[in-house]
């Protein structure tokens, strides 16, 4: 078996790079028009499908960056472990 050696930084990093770029589709989806007005548009009965399809993507988005985000965490905890 082979072993293989990870820069514990460079995985923080692109973990990192990950969770942000995953916000940042996330912020880009919540501005779209699809994603605005909700509650008005559910009260007027005008939520449709390209508006849940809205929500849902900007859901998904926001639960990437979300465990990217763990992820770097986790990965910071198991650092701080090694140096004892």
């Amino acid at each position: 078996m082979n072993t293989i050696f990870i820069d514990p930084k460079d995985l923080v990093s692109r973990l990192q790079t990950k969770a942000d770029n995953a916000y940042f589709d996330y912020i880009e989806l919540c501005r779209r028009d699809e994603c605005l007005g909700q509650e008005y548009k559910i009260e007027k009965g005008i939520f449709g499908e390209a508006e849940l399809d809205a929500h849902k993507n900007a859901s998904e988005a926001l639960g990437r960056h979300r465990a990217y985000s763990k992820a770097v965490k986790d990965v910071l905890d198991f650092i701080e472990l090694a140096r004892w």
